[in-house]
């Protein structure tokens, strides 16, 4: 069975969200404090709010986001296609939130990785996976 280009892409940004969702969960100094201060910030500048949504608590908010990359990122690199993309939907929503929450407020440089996730799962989402349903053929020699 071959891989895609977008089956690649979909393992690598899957395996990046896993690793960067440890921070978020796992008390590992010092990086975890930089994720405590870091959604302080973004729980005041929640885009939800906006829309009548309450603003959430910081540790709630990290922590949320943080299974939810676990969770996803895991069934975006490992699961199956027809999960594959409701996985990407929702991690490209987090990157989505991620990317304005650093806009507004006045983040320059960070905002660039959050953006490039953001591209390369709409490239996920809408290019699709596709599912083998044909057997492999044997190599005639």
């Amino acid at each position: 069975m071959r891989a895609s280009i977008v089956d690649k892409i979909a393992v690598i940004v899957g395996v990046f969200f896993v690793g960067g969702c440890i921070p978020k969960i796992v008390p590992l100094e010092p990086y975890h404090d930089m994720m405590v201060d870091t959604f302080k910030y973004w729980a005041h500048v929640f885009p939800l709010v906006q829309l009548g949504f309450p603003m959430p608590n910081a540790a709630f908010y990290r922590t949320l986001c943080g299974v939810a990359e676990l969770c996803f990122g895991s069934l975006l690199a490992f699961g199956k296609p027809f999960v594959r993309r409701g996985s990407a939907l929702i991690l490209m929503s987090i990157s989505v939130i991620s990317v304005y929450s650093m806009a507004v407020l006045g983040s320059t440089v960070e905002v660039i990785p959050a953006i490039l996730l953001a591209l390369l799962l709409f490239v996920c989402v809408f290019n699709g996976f596709k599912e083998t349903t044909q057997p492999i053929k044997p190599k005639k020699e």
